[in-house]
């Protein structure tokens, strides 16, 4: 009966000890990014757009100010910029942003400004970049150019 009750505990440590690297080698899959990804257009482009860091308000242009003044999507949305509000789900600070957009007049001027949930302004990127922490909306506009269609794609990885 010993040599019965020994030779089972045996197999079931040998079973244990064959059974544990397959178990140790299975890993928990790192979460899928999280992806959001908006289009627009603006009808106009904004000549001042490119000197924007020299004006004393840091904005131009009539769909930048109204935005400013009503924080929220501006009643002038597409006339000389497009206002894109990021969903709760996103972490800015660990997203990175891209925009693409149709060949402009003059070549591809197109500028993102980032604000916070208080519409206040946190940064300015161009094509690319890595949002800054606290980002809520991104006011898309550029010069020169008109009909401007654009693309923007936030992958956030976890």
């Amino acid at each position: 009966m010993r040599r019965i009750i020994l030779m089972t505990v045996l197999a079931m440590l040998v079973a244990g000890a064959i059974a544990a690297p397959a178990g140790a080698a299975k890993r928990k899959k790192p979460p899928s990014p999280v992806t959001f990804e908006a289009s627009g257009s603006f009808a106009n482009g904004d000549p001042l757009e490119a000197y924007v860091d020299f004006l004393p308000a840091k904005r131009s242009g009539v769909t930048a100010n109204d935005f400013a003044m009503s924080c929220a999507i501006p009643a002038s949305q597409g006339f000389d910029g497009y206002v894109v509000k990021l969903p709760d789900r996103l972490s800015p600070g660990s997203a990175d942003v891209q925009l693409e957009a149709d060949e402009l007049v003059g070549g591809k001027h197109l500028y993102m400004t980032l604000y916070d949930s208080n519409c206040a302004m946190t940064g300015r990127l161009s094509d690319a970049g890595r949002l800054d922490a606290g980002t809520k909306y991104i006011l898309v506009t550029g010069w020169p150019g008109a009909q401007v269609t654009f693309h923007l794609t936030v992958v956030e990885s976890r």
